[in-house]
């Protein structure tokens, strides 16, 4: 009786590693785990990357099962934002129902959305989700989220960010790697650190100090500069990480009330943030 405890608990824990392993941190709900057999697949009729500009598609697949319609996204490594953002504008059309302005892209999936139906999108890069988005037409409500692990050509032009890198290294010297860079959701500003040992409670308020008054500030001047308002820079997220494995995390809400927030920065309004947290 022992054995055969000892062996359904060795298989328990096979079984949670590669779970783990093959989400790589990815909430579960990013997944299709529907039944191939019961999937109704929607052909394109037409080139529609080529209508919306977008470049590197690897493959693509539309389907529907049961209440949600599906649309995953593959493409290759040397993929750019551009392309991920006509992406995310030909499912804006969908779910507007607005995309018989362009004829060919997928024109029979209107006769799949009714007033219960969810519609997800998934992009993936060399095989590895990237975003993912769903619409619920019942309750008219996204959810969305932004895996930042990956690296794509994010580069931010009207920002010198390697003077902040160095600022932030010369402050702590247990930092080892800074990553700023602007989220495919294009009112956040992401800052990732990687740490050489853990750090105090201390460290890591003087970290935070210099992400709101530094980087923060200047994301938000240039904006300003450049629009007239704050736009690119509503909201800072801040991760510090040490070993692979996340020590901190905090959002610092960068409209007229500054402060940091305890917030799911994928899925927070930040163009309203009258908003009581």
């Amino acid at each position: 009786m022992k054995k055969l405890f000892y062996l359904i608990c060795i298989l328990l824990l096979l079984f949670s590693c590669s779970v783990e392993n093959h989400n790589n941190g990815v909430p579960e709900k990013c997944f299709d785990l529907s039944n191939e057999k019961d999937r109704i697949y929607i052909e394109d009729k037409g080139n529609f990357w080529e209508l919306y500009k977008i470049e590197n598609l690897k493959k693509c697949s539309v389907y529907v099962s049961e209440n949600i319609v599906n649309f995953n996204f593959y493409f290759s490594k040397d993929v750019n934002v551009t392309s991920i953002k006509n992406t995310q504008t030909f499912f804006s059309h969908v779910i507007t129902k607005t995309s018989k302005k362009y004829p060919s892209a997928y024109e029979d999936i209107d006769k799949f959305i009714k007033n219960d139906t969810i519609v997800k999108l998934r992009i993936f890069v060399n095989n590895r989700i990237l975003l993912y988005t769903s619409f619920d037409f019942k309750i008219n409500e996204f959810d969305y989220y932004e895996n930042i692990d990956i690296d794509i050509d994010r580069t931010i032009g009207n920002v010198d960010v390697e003077n902040f890198v160095k600022d932030l290294k010369s402050i702590n010297k247990n930092i080892e790697n800074v990553k700023i860079f602007k989220a495919l959701k294009g009112s956040v500003v992401c800052v990732v650190i990687d740490t050489k040992s853990k750090i105090d409670k201390i460290q890591e308020a003087e970290i935070c100090k210099y992400a709101e008054s530094r980087i923060a500030s200047e994301f938000e001047r240039v904006s300003k500069d450049l629009y007239g308002m704050n736009m690119d820079a509503l909201g800072l997220y801040l991760e510090i990480r040490f070993s692979n494995i996340k020590i901190f995390e905090g959002t610092y809400l960068n409209g007229d009330k500054k402060r940091w927030a305890n917030i799911d920065w994928y899925n927070f309004d930040f163009f309203n943030l009258g908003n009581e947290i």
